[in-house]
């Protein structure tokens, strides 16, 4: 077994060394993550609401840049906002009567004419991701630390309540043969799945915490 392991681990981490100092630039990575499950068993609410997303939320990119001795230098860009505000949409066709998304705050009288109950409007808060490299080179992970903030407006336009949203999506990337190693010195560390759980986690937590206010408002 210690044949084996020096055959094959040492000939590969003196491999990161040659390519250390090479670079990498990452087009916008594809995010892929789905909604929670338990979304869909929710019971619709009785609503007619029209969901206004930030525009800076919805175009909001985010840029890392990963620099390791033995990987080298790799930069990512995560088009979060675009595929949050996605899920989001979904998620609210799930749980809502009638959706209606919205590119405007729209006044009181508009707000009459489209027949609305009332408004959820979403902006982001903050966006951290943390990636650590082991030091190994065969384990890399990946934290992304993500928050919202979601606020109800009613029928004319009264801010009925609002709640900040803060989850933690983790993801876990290795090297276990020469195909993934190869993909690690050219394109560096896959840190998409802690984006996607991230994505998953805050998009479930969006629709727990609107049907907790809107049973407690209609109380």
């Amino acid at each position: 077994m210690k044949r084996i392991y020096y055959k094959v681990v040492f000939p590969l981490f003196f491999s990161f060394l040659v390519i250390g100092c090479s670079s990498s630039e990452r087009s916008y990575v594809k995010l892929s993550s789905t909604l929670d499950k338990r979304i869909y068993q929710k019971t619709p609410l009785s609503l007619a609401v029209g969901i206004y997303l930030d525009p800076s939320l919805r175009s909001y990119v985010q840029e890392e840049t990963v620099i390791h001795y033995n990987v080298g230098y790799h930069r990512y860009y995560f088009p979060v906002g675009e595929h949050l505000t996605d899920k989001i949409e979904e998620a609210a066709r799930t749980i809502f009567q009638k959706t209606i998304l919205l590119e405007n705050l729209p006044g009181k009288e508009d707000l009459k004419k489209l027949m609305l109950d009332g408004i959820v409007v979403i902006r982001l808060k903050d966006s951290k991701m943390e990636f650590t490299i082991d030091e190994s080179v065969f384990y890399a992970t990946g934290l992304h630390k993500l928050s919202i903030t979601v606020s109800y407006l009613d029928a004319i336009l009264v801010k009925k309540w609002e709640s900040e949203i803060t989850v933690e999506g983790k993801g876990l990337d290795s090297i276990s043969s020469m195909f993934e190693y190869e993909i690690w010195g050219e394109w560096g560390p896959d840190f998409t799945p802690a984006i996607e759980d991230a994505i998953q986690k805050v998009t479930y937590e969006l629709v727990q915490k609107i049907i907790e206010m809107a049973e407690t408002t209609q109380e």
